[in-house]
């Protein structure tokens, strides 16, 4: 099953997130492919990928081929990590033509989902971006902390039809962010994921080890918190397909 992630802005976490959704998943025996479709390539820091290592899909599919599919990390049982990588030199006509090629990432797509049981690509945030890859047979995820200025750019996100809203960062102790939030519910109803992520400083500090949040400190409410996520991601895998 393919699930796509973003942020409604940027700084919302949308990374964090989907390395603990992965690493919860495999946890539950299912097989796992993250896929970084960030230039910053900040997805193979929670996994101890050094940063140092430009490998990536992107430089190997602009000068190889289908070679990229093999720059994914096996990080355990289950769970690959595809980097994105940086460009090096390649040309820059180059890079926008191979590597933000929705037609490219639509057929590499159906050949990943016959050898992984999800595959969920972290993409750039604000959902103008790989359109295709957040059409129907798909989980299209929209991550944003309730505050005033998610308040004020979710009036104006492209939302699609399956798009289902996720709430990070939430603390209910914050009266403006429970009003922003109950405003969401009234609006935006069943776009809502039922399972919320709380404000969790253990999230931050896994990064910290290189490692997310549900191997780190399992025993954490972030760690719970995702852990109900990926349960609920499993519950609809029969509904979107």
């Amino acid at each position: 099953m393919r699930v796509a992630m973003w942020g409604l802005k940027g700084g919302v976490g949308t990374t964090s997130l989907v390395a603990m959704l992965g690493d919860a998943l495999s946890q539950l025996g299912e097989s796992v492919l993250l896929i970084d479709l960030n230039p910053s390539d900040v997805l193979r820091l929670h996994f101890g990928i050094p940063y140092s290592d430009a490998c990536g899909w992107a430089l190997t599919h602009a000068t190889e081929g289908d070679a990229w599919s093999g720059q994914a990390y096996h990080i355990k049982d289950e769970l690959f990590v595809l980097p994105y990588g940086r460009h090096g030199n390649v040309p820059t006509t180059m890079r926008r033509s191979s590597l933000e090629g929705e037609a490219f990432w639509a057929r590499a797509v159906e050949r990943l989902g016959n050898e992984y049981s999800w595959v969920i690509f972290d993409l750039p945030s604000g959902g103008e971006d790989y359109l295709a890859l957040r059409q129907p047979g798909a989980l299209d995820v929209m991550v944003a902390r309730p505050d005033i200025v998610s308040d004020v750019l979710l009036v104006q996100c492209p939302l699609m039809p399956g798009t289902r809203l996720l709430v990070n960062q939430h603390e209910p102790m914050y009266r403006l962010e429970s009003d922003v939030l109950l405003s969401w519910q009234h609006h935006y109803g069943s776009r809502i994921l039922p399972v919320r992520i709380g404000q969790d400083e253990s999230i931050h500090e896994a990064l910290g080890h290189k490692m997310p949040a549900t191997s780190y400190l399992p025993a954490s409410a972030g760690a719970h918190d995702m852990l109900s996520l990926a349960t609920w991601c499993i519950a609809q895998r029969g509904v979107q397909s």
